[in-house]
């Protein structure tokens, strides 16, 4: 009997062991567990994060490329103001130059007709 008495003993030792074991083992699953909760939400909280930067990156882009747009139209409208004025530049130029010729004209009028000098003064 004291043989079957020994192997109880060393087969309670086992038993006591492995439920120890066991146990410690459990222990460290809900230890991982609650770590990597911990990474599960910090990484949620930067994904949240970076989804909110991102989100703050595209309504800065938005503007950027409104104002990009509208400086475009002001530059074309400027431009285009521009190429008015040059044709307007180049009217007045025409009609000086025609003033100028009836100016002389009537000069040369006014010399053949009544006589004189005409005025060097302009």
């Amino acid at each position: 009997m004291s043989i079957q008495n020994i192997m109880n003993v060393c087969f309670a030792i086992c038993i006591t062991l492995l439920i120890y074991q066991n146990t410690q083992l459990k222990d460290e699953i809900e230890t991982v567990k609650g770590v990597s909760q911990l990474d599960v939400d910090k990484a949620t909280d930067r994904l949240d994060a970076i989804d909110e930067y991102l989100l703050e990156i595209k309504e800065y882009s938005d503007q950027v490329t409104e104002n990009i747009n509208i400086t475009t139209e002001w530059k074309n409208l400027a431009y285009d103001e521009i190429q008015r004025l040059d044709k307007n530049d180049l009217t007045l130029e025409k009609n000086d130059k025609i003033l100028e010729e009836k100016i002389v004209n009537i000069e040369d009028y006014l010399v053949e007709n009544f006589g004189g000098k005409p005025r060097e003064d302009y």
